[in-house]
């Protein structure tokens, strides 16, 4: 048995910006009764995938008929490499801040071919 992935909303990769993760963000405390938002997009191709530290993918997304292409991490999904080219995916969105640049990864929290 698989468990099942509570999604709180889908959202299409052109939607997802730095004002987005903000206004979600602004919704803390996460904890009991008010759970960390979890976003569902369908049809997303797999760009890159590559393992790092030997249990982890760092990807590179993008959903069929949008633009933009978004990083995303999956935490312990190393068994797994490689991911099937096209995914409906389940993620939380996260910042990342790297040279002073701030940006919205994704972490990757359920995949399933497409």
């Amino acid at each position: 048995l698989k468990p099942l992935i509570k999604i709180d909303a889908q959202v299409n990769f052109n939607q997802i910006n730095l004002d987005l993760y903000q206004q979600i963000d602004s919704l803390q405390p996460w904890g009991i009764g008010n759970d960390f938002p979890v976003f569902w997009t369908p049809q997303v191709r797999v760009l890159q995938q590559r393992v790092v530290g030997k249990q982890h993918l760092k990807l590179t997304l993008m959903q069929l008929g949008q633009k933009p292409r978004l990083a995303a991490i999956a935490w312990r999904w190393g068994e797994y490499y490689p991911l099937p080219e096209l995914i409906d995916v389940a993620y939380k969105l996260k910042q990342n801040v790297w040279q002073q640049q701030q940006t919205v990864q994704l972490e990757l929290i359920g995949a399933r071919a497409c």
